[in-house]
């Protein structure tokens, strides 16, 4: 028996280690696949350890609040604008609570192994950071990680656990390790990163003897000078490295960025959490569905430069998501954990990083509350394992699911999972068969993956895009109905998608039904923000159906959101979207001439020579 436990626990461990790892070295799992791999890994090895050792699923107080968060965000799929996103969102949270669960199985030396090849790993991740810092960017670096911003966090988290380790342990490697997490939370530039460890940073000493504490505040004070210096260094050397003449700012202006604080990143938040507190005044009960800030922010775009995908804080996300019953899920969730976490911390035995992974959780849960960290599956999964470490011992005897019960739940985590990876890859190979000039098998594959998956517009749209080119060639009248059936689907599961209603215009348009084409390009207008197409969509409509003053209209409303375009635009799109400016500086002169005021043609071409000044490749269109 005592074989098969330590056979058992060492399988735990190097899953655990596998899907943390893996998660945070493939863009830390943020819309990437990854995450679906680690779920059914983890699935099958509860599965087989339930079979094997006839081991009942045990679910605590916060693992089952946390699983009645998870349910409620799936009940919203009935309501929610964007069902596809919901499913995913979903599908994330379920991997959180298997990281919870299977680190509540970790025995001690399971567990001890796994922190140390934690730091391994994130120690290389901290210093492909430090490279990409000297040898690259010479910029605020994010490493394995999309966005500096979560990246920081996660570092901070890491750092923190390190730093109980190093204050408790004589082993210079952990305070080697401390240094170099530091140094990344540093280069990083994640202010709010930086501010959360700041107020979490007391917790690692918490425990230590008064006759260790001066010992452990001069190690401390060593890690933080080493880090500050080394970071400092590193500022100068990537200079040189680079071969740049000077640098242009301090050391502590490149950390803080204090230039851009109210300017950006203060006003960019203010108007996020506006948007999001406004969404749950629409809809304070229940939301517009787990995952769908990104589209519900279109109800209430302010007319400015500001769109986000996230709130910026997570809690006010929870509110536009999934209401007043979501929120108050998780903040049960919430004071849940906090209880048992405070059980542990009573216990006369607990491990010397158990303070370390305490503070990492409190400097989470404040990160979230003005970052979008928690969409970030690594960082949050990093989350769940501290807890899990933290609230090993329970506080009441937890609630014990059958051998039957526990397999069917895993089967059906497995089967949502393969369900949405699935049709998803299968979407992929339709549209290779399409470049392959087979679209009769393009069309085939996607209608069987619509029929079991009617959630994703993308499918559906897609599927309506070949209907309608079969009806091109062929002249099937059911192929053109099919293809506004298909279409009008697709615009159920993403209503306030701009791009979909522009993609619905276009069939109505080119059947020659124009007020349904106006009445769905308007739509996309309404829903468009700052993103131009559409504008110049339909003003390409009145234009050809003789309606310049509504064309007018539409292209002045286009220009009022150009310079936010513009300025928000990613770089390798920049070009384009100040093309389409130019465009619309150009119809707007020949609608002038047209009607022969020659004043605000001359207007228009003065303001694309002010565009082409600071963008020469508009000279183009002067030759």
């Amino acid at each position: 028996m005592i074989e098969n436990q330590t056979q058992k626990s060492s399988y735990i461990w190097l899953v655990l280690i596998i899907v943390l790892s893996m998660t945070a070295l493939f863009s830390a799992g943020f819309d990437h696949d990854v995450v679906y791999y680690g779920l059914f890994l983890m699935a099958f090895i509860m599965g087989i350890t339930t079979i094997l050792y006839k081991e009942a699923i045990e679910l605590n107080g916060i693992a089952f609040v946390f699983s009645l968060f998870i349910l409620w965000s799936f009940v919203s799929l009935i309501w929610s604008i964007s069902p596809i996103r919901t499913v995913i969102e979903g599908i994330q949270l379920i991997s959180f609570l298997l990281i919870y669960l299977l680190t509540k199985k970790l025995s001690q030396e399971g567990l001890g192994k796994l922190i140390k090849v934690l730091l391994l790993v994130t120690g290389g991740i901290a210093l492909l950071g430090i490279l990409e810092y000297l040898f690259v960017s010479g910029s605020r670096i994010h490493a394995t990680f999309t966005n500096p911003n979560p990246f920081g966090i996660y570092m901070v988290m890491i750092f923190l656990m390190s730093l109980a380790l190093s204050l408790r342990s004589k082993s210079k490697g952990y305070m080697i390790f401390s240094i170099i997490f530091l140094s990344a939370v540093f280069l990083s530039g994640s202010r709010a990163s930086m501010g959360a460890l700041a107020v979490a940073l007391i917790i690692p000493f918490f425990g230590i003897d008064k006759s260790e504490l001066k010992s452990s505040i001069i190690r401390f004070a060593i890690i933080f000078v080493s880090a500050f210096v080394f970071s400092q260094i590193a500022l100068y050397a990537s200079v040189y490295i680079r071969e740049n003449v000077f640098v242009d700012k301090s050391f502590l202006e490149s950390i803080t960025r204090s230039s851009s604080f109210v300017t950006s990143s203060l006003k960019g938040r203010l108007e996020f959490w506006r948007v999001a507190f406004d969404l749950f005044k629409n809809k304070p009960v229940l939301g517009y569905g787990n995952g769908t800030f990104f589209s519900a922010y279109y109800i209430e775009y302010g007319m400015n430069e500001w769109y986000s995908r996230f709130t910026h804080n997570h809690y006010l996300q929870m509110a536009a998501e999934i209401g007043a019953v979501g929120v108050g899920l998780f903040l049960l969730f919430l004071w849940t954990s906090f209880k048992d976490v405070i059980h542990n911390a009573k216990q006369s035995e607990k491990p010397i990083f158990f303070w370390g992974m305490v503070a990492g959780l409190v400097a989470f849960l404040l990160h979230i509350g003005v970052d979008f960290s928690w969409n970030f599956p690594a960082v949050t999964m990093l989350f769940f394992f501290f807890l899990g470490v933290t609230t090993r011992e329970d506080a009441k005897a937890p609630l014990k699911l059958n051998k039957t019960v526990s397999l069917i739940g895993l089967v059906f985590i497995i089967l949502v999972t393969g369900w949405q990876l699935g049709s998803t890859k299968l979407y992929m190979k339709a549209l290779d068969l399409e470049q392959t000039d087979s679209l009769e098998a393009a069309l085939e594959l996607t209608q069987k993956v619509n029929d079991i998956y009617p959630i994703s517009p993308f499918g559906q749209s897609y599927e309506s895009e070949l209907l309608f080119n079969r009806y091109l060639s062929a002249k099937n009248e059911e192929d053109l109905k099919a293809s506004f059936v298909v279409m009008e689907k697709a615009i159920g599961n993403g209503p306030y998608d701009a791009g979909t209603h522009s993609k619905m215009a276009r069939l109505y348009k080119q059947t020659g039904d124009y007020d349904n084409a106006e009445k769905h390009l308007l739509i996309a207008t309404k829903y468009s923000a700052y993103v131009l197409n559409s504008f110049i969509d339909l003003s390409n409509l009145y234009i050809e159906n003789g309606k310049n003053g509504l064309a007018e209209e539409t292209l002045l409303s286009a220009l009022e959101r150009a310079p936010f375009a513009i300025k928000r635009a990613p770089e390798n799109e920049r070009e384009s979207v100040v093309d389409s400016v130019a465009i619309i500086h150009l119809t707007l002169a020949n609608l002038y001439t047209q009607a022969g005021d020659q004043e605000k043609v001359q207007d228009q071409v003065n303001q694309l020579i002010e565009l082409k000044e600071e963008y020469p490749f508009l000279d183009k269109y002067f030759k």
